[in-house]
């Protein structure tokens, strides 16, 4: 019986998927460092549904998930936690070389403490020069 109800629902996932009734999202845009750059001097005052149009993959747990933006710039990558409120606790550029900065964190006492520091919000001019030191040959 187990396995003729699991027979039927995998059959009617793949039906849904070749019949259309699987949900489909327009083409987002892939966020850009100039996009990081517009937006980080009031990143505090950003709200989830403003990030919409950009492509994201949503990672972790549904109670504290977190928001992947892959990046124009494949070298780059951006990161939003939310808390368990459904609020944006965090916002970090992430460089392929491991190095990252924060935008800004609610609660920095959750970070790793073996993170590079955190001390304040970054502004664009920070997040540019953190920009031209990963990206200098």
């Amino acid at each position: 019986m187990k396995r003729t109800v699991s027979l039927l629902l995998a059959l009617t996932f793949l039906l849904c998927i070749f019949t259309g009734c699987k949900k489909e999202e327009k083409n987002k845009a892939m966020m850009s460092l100039g996009t990081v750059l517009d937006f980080a001097d009031s990143a505090r005052e950003l709200t989830l549904p403003q990030f919409s149009p950009f492509e994201y993959v949503v990672l972790g747990s549904s109670e504290m998930p977190l928001y992947y933006f892959p990046m124009r710039e494949s070298d780059f990558s951006f990161t939003i936690g939310i808390d368990e409120n459904g609020a944006i606790e965090s916002m970090m550029l992430s460089h392929i070389s491991g190095e990252e900065i924060y935008l800004f964190h609610k609660n920095p006492a959750k970070l790793d403490p073996n993170a590079t520091q955190y001390t304040e919000d970054a502004k664009s001019y920070d997040l540019q020069k953190f920009i031209d030191k990963v990206t200098e040959k």
